[in-house]
């Protein structure tokens, strides 16, 4: 991508600011690539890790969902060489020098790129708030299946029962299913407050506007929809039982399965924070410089 974009910038301007220019396709490109595939590894690892349970089966539906998600993604690198091109034509058509016309290109990708991470960022709370996990495909209660012809394991009426433990794991494995999809809107709230920080022109001075939208936007589109999943997926599992078994199987999901994300809470203020402020400073000097700003 790099390449291509250097390229086409040779072709049309040659070497007239070249030096500034290439500093910004190569650290956005890398800032995205780096982020992403630390998404894609940890989805990857997940994945592997849940495919050898014998369970696998009930969440195959959900996890191919997730793997098409992550191909859609792809689309989030065409606002970079679509910008490119249409900051390029507008710049040829009205006769404007090449910082005009970078200027241009600069803004219609960062506002491109804003919305296509938007969009995805929609799509993903939508995805996160889904419980992940049909009550049709969790055993009822004393050996029978709530789907017609599919019985994939039965559970006694006891909620001690090995059987029981079943259900549990199962649910934990949306769990991780569901972290998945955290990871990965986490990463596109980086990007996404960044991109538009920068469309805006939100300067060094606006640092506690861009913290509280930041914060804002990680509770909006990470917790909100994650505490939701996790509340229709209790709700999913307990609807079976009533009573004591109700009674323990909800204790178990609250101390297992809870619906706040806590660890993944405190990862992202502790460490995305600071990474969106870097993402977001090192885009800022690097747009600064190809504008001699």
């Amino acid at each position: 991508m790099n390449v291509i974009v250097v390229s086409f910038y040779l072709w049309l301007w040659r070497s007239a600011g070249l030096v500034h220019w290439i500093i910004y396709p190569v650290t956005l490109i890398l800032i995205v690539e780096a982020g992403g595939h630390l998404v894609e590894w940890n989805k990857v690892r997940t994945l592997r890790r849940l495919s050898t349970s014998k369970l696998f089966a009930n969440i195959q539906s959900e996890t191919e969902a997730l793997e098409r998600m992550f191909q859609y993604e792809k689309l989030l690198y065409l606002p970079l060489p679509l910008g490119l091109i249409a900051g390029t034509i507008w710049g040829l058509a009205k006769g404007l020098d090449p910082k005009e016309s970078i200027h241009i290109c600069v803004q219609l990708i960062f506002w491109g790129a804003s919305l296509a991470l938007l969009v995805f960022l929609v799509i993903s709370f939508v995805r996160m708030a889904d419980p992940l996990l049909d009550d049709r495909e969790l055993p009822l209660p004393g050996g029978t299946s709530g789907r017609a012809g599919r019985k994939k394991f039965r559970l006694k009426a006891s909620a001690t029962t090995h059987e029981a433990r079943k259900v549990l794991d199962l649910t934990m494995m949306v769990v991780d299913l569901r972290k998945v999809y955290l990871f990965d809107s986490s990463h596109s709230v980086i990007l996404l407050v960044a991109c538009a920080a920068i469309a805006l022109g939100w300067g060094a001075e606006n640092k506690i506007l861009l913290l509280l939208v930041f914060v804002m936007a990680t509770f909006v589109f990470n917790h909100l929809p994650y505490i939701i999943g996790q509340s229709r997926l209790h709700e999913n599992v307990l609807k079976p039982y009533e009573g004591l078994q109700r009674a323990e199987i909800n204790a178990k999901l609250k101390e297992h399965a809870p619906y706040f994300p806590k660890w993944e809470f405190l990862a992202v203020m502790l460490t995305s924070s600071p990474a969106g402020g870097a993402v977001y400073f090192l885009l800022e000097h690097t747009v600064n410089r190809v504008l001699g700003g």
